[in-house]
């Protein structure tokens, strides 16, 4: 009888060691596994970020920020008025390479490739007073042609843009297109 209680001794020792083993290995594996997510997500905001800062060097150039102000500082009341003055002359070329840059950001937000806070932190300015100056030259010019994704990528990101700012009351606020304006004539004011 007592080697019997030995038998059992032994058979439940090995299977709370075999138990306390599986326990410890699936233990590790779950520690394992939150690690390389954890350094996967790390990789893929380093990867965003350093996509995100190749896009912005390019709106840092010259040419493009003199197009950027240049198109924010075009006078129209509205899309025939900007049809009729700007759309078949030298000066839509700003507007067009403008749109084309933010454009293919807005791709890369859409897609999920750029997290939107890049976006917010560097160039939210110039899509909020990108697209609230020229939503009505936009809308006309959609159905002029019968294309409603014109700008549909700019259109989309200046809406989570808004979304993001309404999420994080906490962040600085957006200033006006006006303030910005004012800002801007001031400081050709002074150049001259």
């Amino acid at each position: 009888m007592v080697e019997l209680f030995g038998l059992i001794d032994l058979q439940l020792m090995s299977t709370v060691s075999a138990s306390i083993g599986v326990l410890a290995g699936v233990t590790n594996w779950i520690i394992r596994t939150r690690r390389a997510e954890k350094q996967r997500q790390t990789d893929v905001e380093t990867n965003q970020a350093r996509l995100f800062m190749d896009i912005y060097k390019y709106f840092l150039d010259p040419k493009i920020t003199d197009s950027y102000l240049e198109i924010l500082t075009r006078e129209f009341v509205d899309y025939d008025e900007y049809m009729e003055k700007h759309f078949k002359t030298r000066e839509n070329i700003d507007f067009v390479l403008i749109g084309r840059y933010l454009g293919g950001v807005g791709v890369l937000v859409k897609k999920g490739l750029i997290d939107i806070s890049l976006v917010y932190d560097l160039l939210r300015h110039q899509f909020k007073w990108i697209w609230e100056k020229y939503e009505p030259v936009i809308q006309g010019r959609r159905k002029d042609i019968d294309d409603p994704t014109i700008w549909g990528t700019i259109e989309h990101t200046y809406n989570e843009l808004i979304k993001f700012e309404e999420q994080h009351p906490d962040l600085e606020r957006v200033m006006t297109r006006q303030t910005y304006y004012e800002d801007l004539m001031t400081s050709k004011v002074q150049q001259q």
